[in-house]
């Protein structure tokens, strides 16, 4: 029985079938590996995060098939609602480069959301994984 005081969601799932999150991780990836030449140690934080990763799926195949399955019907402007009612500060942050949820900012729930007093930061600089090569930019994009 405990809520946080402050959430602050990166990149957050809206509900999308599971068909179309492996589809779309594809371009996600390359669009990423892409991204390399921004800045001199992009390459390196790449290459660390998608070797994390790829072991990650070979190791647990199993658990990440059911986390899928869990990711594809999370509705966070649902959570951040219900999180902002029960006492909180909740953020969402949309990149702008997202192709995992390409048009989760544009979901009409969000709207919902931001008439609760939810803060909304779309398009904030970098892709779906920015948050996991630069936590701190990011979060100060976040802050405003």
């Amino acid at each position: 029985d405990t809520t946080p005081k402050r959430v602050i969601a990166i990149a957050p799932p809206m509900p999308t079938l599971p068909s179309l999150l492996v589809m779309r991780s594809f371009p996600k990836t390359i669009a990423l590996m892409g991204s390399v030449s921004e800045s001199p140690d992009r390459l390196r934080k790449v290459i660390r995060y998608h070797a994390g990763a790829l072991g990650e799926h070979l190791l647990r195949p199993h658990r990440n098939s059911w986390t899928l399955r869990s990711l594809s019907i999370f509705n966070a402007a649902t959570m951040a609602v219900e999180l902002k009612n029960a006492g909180a500060q909740v953020t969402l942050v949309f990149m702008e480069n997202d192709r995992l949820f390409p048009d989760a900012a544009n979901h009409p729930h969000i709207e919902l959301a931001k008439e609760y007093g939810v803060k909304v930061y779309e398009n904030v600089l970098g892709h779906h994984d920015e948050f996991v090569l630069y936590p701190l930019e990011v979060l100060a994009q976040a802050e405003g």
